[in-house]
């Protein structure tokens, strides 16, 4: 799709093309009538075809043309990099142009008093980055069964800017978590061969030999119950372990690093990956 601007006084039109699944250069040009000497032009320059050929579906390209000859094409390659085409008297001319991002350190506080997502979200801190931090701490709180009201955290991450626009949140470089009056505190840190991990002020991982909740959580739909009235059976048959449900879609995690024992449909199960991670311990 595309939106047109007339520029006043000026008879040259921008169009602004929201790339489609699998389109090309070489389509839109044809969907909007644009020159086909043109852009077989733009493509012999030097040093470019990669940063035109390969499209990314969603990203727009801002394409300036006079009755179909175009005069200059827009393309954010990068975060921080645009492709800019102009039409000189001697055919057209390329440059990339640098639009650097700052980086600024954001810290955040907030007190659960009904979900973690909605104490995150009352700090304004964005979803994406509230399950990070539930990943750091996951290998100690299960964020499903184990929060309390009044437990609280607080977590230095980065924001990304880009001319005075925020674009998103970076890494979070050190989070402390309140649970039920213990404190787990978690730091960023890279090692020399560029490995990251999260690990205590004291140097030890936060990574456990497994993790507490190896779903994103959502929501439990049967809990763990010794004395549970069997709902087809009507008689009491505990329920030996804690369910979780999520929408189609939701990631898995092992719980710990193991072997594949089994893949396949299980009994009432259903589908499963059963792991095995020592003698003794499967899941």
């Amino acid at each position: 799709r595309a939106v047109r601007i007339q520029q006043a006084g000026v008879a040259v039109s921008t169009i602004e093309v929201v790339v489609g699944r699998n389109d090309t250069l070489d389509r839109i040009f044809r969907r909007m009538a644009l020159d086909q000497g043109d852009l077989q032009a733009i493509r012999n320059l030097p040093g470019i075809r990669q940063s035109i050929d390969f499209l990314k579906p969603g990203e727009s390209i801002k394409l300036t043309h006079s009755d179909g000859e175009v005069t200059e094409l827009l393309r954010k390659v990068s975060e921080t990099s645009t492709l800019k085409v102009v039409r000189q008297d001697g055919g057209f001319a390329a440059q990339m142009i640098k639009n650097p991002t700052e980086t600024h350190l954001r810290i955040a506080t907030a007190t659960i008093d009904s979900s973690l997502f909605q104490a995150a979200e009352s700090a304004g801190i964005a979803d994406g980055t509230t399950m990070r931090l539930a990943n750091i701490f996951g290998w100690d709180i299960d964020f499903m069964l184990d929060l309390r009201d009044g437990d609280h955290f607080t977590a230095i991450y980065e924001e990304v800017y880009q001319n005075g626009q925020k674009l998103r949140d970076g890494d979070i470089l050190a989070a402390e978590f309140v649970n039920d009056g213990n404190t787990y505190r978690a730091v960023r840190y890279v090692t020399d061969s560029g490995e990251t991990g999260y690990y205590t002020p004291q140097g030890k991982p936060m990574r456990k030999a497994f993790l507490r909740t190896p779903v994103d959580f959502t929501r439990i739909s049967s809990t763990f119950n010794p004395h549970r009235m069997h709902p087809i059976l009507n008689r009491i048959r505990g329920h030996m372990g804690t369910d979780y449900a999520a929408p189609m879609g939701t990631p898995v995690h092992a719980a710990g690093d193991g072997r594949v024992s089994f893949e396949g449909r299980r009994g009432g199960y259903g589908n499963a990956v059963m792991l095995v991670h020592t003698a003794s311990i499967a899941t």
